[in-house]
Order: structure tokens, then sequence, then C-alpha cells
């Protein structure tokens, strides 16, 4: 006869057999997954054609300590310095002004990172008008940016990385254009 433990013990071996199950599934589909492109090279200027619109790298700088403009997205943290890469962006025609605005801020802040000479991967912190950045909005065209990164004060030869959101099978998913010359 069955004991209440016994039928405790056979009940948690479902739960013990879909962990398993769903580790070994987990395991085969990494297996399976296609090894990523390796990053496209680009230089600075060069067009990104990233499906709706146009994005050119232009320039980086560090950002001075204390920053040109009090925002606090160009401050520093102890043992961080900020950097700004410059972009400019053409097309989204279809979109009104604001959506244009949103659209170009939330990619420019999920879609691009630098990496250093260590190989250090930094996602950007804030992007921003170039207007904004120099204190004067609505003074430079609309379609010129400031992304911003926080990275470690001594990282150095920086790479912008540009994920692309919906790569054709000919195209780059990433692109690297190195920053740093």
């Amino acid at each position: 006869m069955r004991t209440p433990a016994d039928r405790s013990l056979s009940g948690n071996r479902l739960p013990v057999f879909a962990f398993v199950a769903a580790a070994a599934l987990g395991t085969s589909w990494v297996a399976c997954r296609p090894e990523p492109k390796p990053p496209t090279r680009f230089s600075l200027g060069d067009p990104l054609e990233l499906g709706m619109f146009t994005l050119k790298a232009r320039r980086m700088e560090t950002v001075a300590s204390p920053p040109p403009v009090p925002l606090g997205s160009l401050s520093a943290q102890p043992g961080e310095k900020v950097i700004a890469v410059f972009v400019r962006w053409d097309g989204l025609d279809g979109l009104t002004p604001m959506d244009r605005r949103i659209f170009v801020e939330s990619f420019l802040q999920h879609r691009l990172a630098v990496v250093d000479e260590a190989d250090e991967r930094t996602p950007a912190f804030h992007a921003m008008s170039a207007g904004l950045y120099h204190g004067m909005p609505g003074g430079l065209p609309e379609r010129e940016w400031v992304v911003v990164f926080h990275v470690w004060v001594d990282s150095r030869e920086f790479t912008l990385l540009v994920e692309h959101p919906d790569p054709d099978p000919t195209g780059f998913e990433l692109a690297a254009i190195p920053l740093t010359r």
C-alpha cells in the first residue's frame, strides 16, 4: 500500500521531468541556431540603410566634466567618462514630426552600443537632438542627433555598433564603425 509520502514523491517527478525536457529542448534550439554574422565594417560618414531611414555616424567627442549643458545624462559617475557620438538621420518622411522624434530617440537608445579596445560593450545611455546637446533647442536641424554613452574612464579606441532592425539575408545585421583613428 502506498503512503502519502509515496504519492508526493511520485508527484514531484513530473516537475523534474518537465525541467529536464525543457533544458534539453533549449540546448538543442541553441545548437541549431545559425551563427550570427560578423559585424560589417563601415567608416564614419558612410550611410547605413536601415529600412525606412538612413543613419550616418559623423564624429565622436569626450564630454567635458562638468558638462557644458546641465543635463543629467551628460554627467559621469566616479570611474566613468561620457562620450557623445554625433549622427545624422534621413528618411521617415511618412511620419509626423513628433513620431519621427520618438522613433529616432528610441532607435538610437536601443540599437546602438560602443565597444572599446578591450572589447567591453556599452549600450547607449541616452539620445537627444544636437540642439539640446548644445543648449540650443530648435537651433539645429532636427536630423542631427547625439548619442550618449557612459564608459569606463580608462577606455579608449571606440567602435560604434548599429544593430539593423530588420536585416535582409544579403545585408548587414550589425554595423561596426571605428570612431577613433
